[in-house]
């Protein structure tokens, strides 16, 4: 798969030396919120009349 920020697929494989593959659950814990962002943003929008809202 081509990426144009790391071509590094396009090297051909010469051997494989070693490969790992992980299963991991890595959710968080549940925490608080400090600041919701969100909502400051919902109660500073101006309505615009527009069919989308």
């Amino acid at each position: 798969m081509p990426h144009v920020n790391a071509p590094v697929a396009d090297f051909p494989v010469k051997r494989v030396v070693a490969a790992h593959h992980y299963i991991a659950d890595l959710t968080l814990p549940f925490g608080r919120v400090v600041h919701d962002y969100n909502k400051e943003a919902a109660e500073a929008a101006v309505p615009t009349g527009l069919a989308a809202e």
